[in-house]
């Protein structure tokens, strides 16, 4: 029963999204569209951010269960691109809030997450050794250059269709990878 009045109010607060903006929404709006008390919000949230942090949650965790050994960077940020414009509505009302930056922040760890597993499988699978700082760091400079390439796209209203520089990232964007590798293990 938990699990469930969890993705309801999830569902709730994407369906509220799709036509207010982050900032207008309350906890009220969410409670009397699920038909729940204040108090079972609060059982499961402290506050919308959380709200939409879970929802984000859910699909990091997914887009890392879905991780194979096939895995391509393009096929990676097509699906992530693809999902911000079949929900471009909901995506404009979170990133026109006061909670835009920790939105940016949040999805930049999300991304720092998926780059940092690639990064220990090339790792372990070229028997390369690197301390957990040396991998921080490269994968904080490319999830911030990732996350910032999206958010622009975002802030320019997505009107451009984003293969294009998608299928470039997916080209450099491993390579790179690969050689900041290659440049932190010989120092």
């Amino acid at each position: 029963m938990q699990q469930f009045t969890k993705k309801e109010i999830k569902l709730t607060m994407l369906r509220l999204l799709q036509t207010k903006p982050l900032d207008s929404i309350k906890v009220r709006n969410i409670i009397d569209e699920c038909g729940i008390s204040r108090n079972t919000f609060y059982y499961h949230y402290h506050d919308i951010y959380e709200v939409l942090s879970d929802s984000f949650d859910n699909m990091l965790d997914e887009v890392i269960k879905n991780d194979s050994d096939d895995f391509s960077w393009e096929n990676a940020f097509q699906q992530v691109a693809g999902s911000m414009l079949i929900n471009k509505n909901i995506i404009s009302n979170i990133f026109s809030s006061k909670y835009a930056d920790k939105i940016n922040l949040y999805i930049a760890n999300g991304i720092g997450r998926i780059i940092e597993n690639k990064m220990k499988a090339i790792c372990e699978k070229k028997g390369i050794t690197m301390c957990e700082e040396d991998i921080r760091i490269i994968s904080t400079f490319y999830k911030h250059a990732i996350a910032g390439t999206f958010s622009e796209w975002v802030q320019l209203g997505m009107k451009t269709n984003p293969e294009d520089f998608i299928k470039k990232l997916g080209k450099i964007f491993p390579e790179n990878i690969e050689n900041s590798i290659n440049l932190i293990k010989k120092d």
